[in-house]
């Protein structure tokens, strides 16, 4: 999981648990735990998160060629900095290469944006950015109905409340790694939903 300062606390404590769920899943299951689960930073020191005052501990961002299964990018308040870095942007192309599939929570569809990576790609963000992402990166094809969105091997959420949904985890479920209890509805019903997902997606 890729952070950055004032990054949103749900984007990663969110994703991060269905993980390490999975793994007590699986572990549970007599099978050895399939996620080796990090959080990294550019800095690969402490990182604020927004609002929340806490302090996230992470790891310096690995090699690009390290291998990795999933690249999960986390939203917040910081992503506009961090899509503005010049380092992360490079590293984050370099690294979706080397990625059975990538993953971005909220607000963190703009860092993916910004490194071309859902360049003709259906893509959704917090239901109150949609409008924004499809005017910065026209070569998006943002939709704002579904909660998550799979293209090809990349995933994009409407934000944390997607987390437990269908999500990155839907075909780590045929896999046996995440029990279906996980799944919940794919879509946006009503402005109700709406409200209930803008606790997460803080810029």
């Amino acid at each position: 999981m890729l952070v950055f300062p004032l990054v949103q606390i749900l984007d990663v404590t969110g994703p991060l648990q269905v993980f390490a769920s999975a793994n007590d899943f699986v572990l549970e299951s007599g099978g050895h735990p399939p996620y080796d689960l990090k959080v990294v930073a550019q800095s690969g020191a402490k990182v604020m998160a927004s609002a929340a005052g806490l302090k996230l501990s992470t790891l310096p961002l690995p090699l690009a060629s390290d291998p990795v299964d999933t690249l999960m990018v986390a939203g917040g308040q910081g992503v506009d900095a961090a899509a503005a870095d010049l380092a992360t942007i490079d590293w984050v192309q370099s690294r979706a290469l080397k990625a059975r599939r990538v993953a971005s929570v909220c607000t963190g569809a703009f860092l993916l944006a910004a490194s071309g990576l859902l360049d003709g790609r259906r893509a959704v963000t917090h239901w109150s950015f949609c409008d924004e992402l499809a005017r910065r990166f026209p070569k998006v094809r943002v939709e704002s109905d579904p909660i998550f969105l799979r293209d090809g091997a990349v995933w994009s959420s409407a934000g944390p409340c997607a987390r437990r949904r269908r999500s990155w985890g839907n075909d780590s479920v045929g896999r046996g790694e995440i029990p279906r209890g996980f799944y919940e509805a794919s879509r946006r019903t009503s402005p109700i939903q709406h409200g209930a997902h803008s606790a997460g997606g803080g810029r």
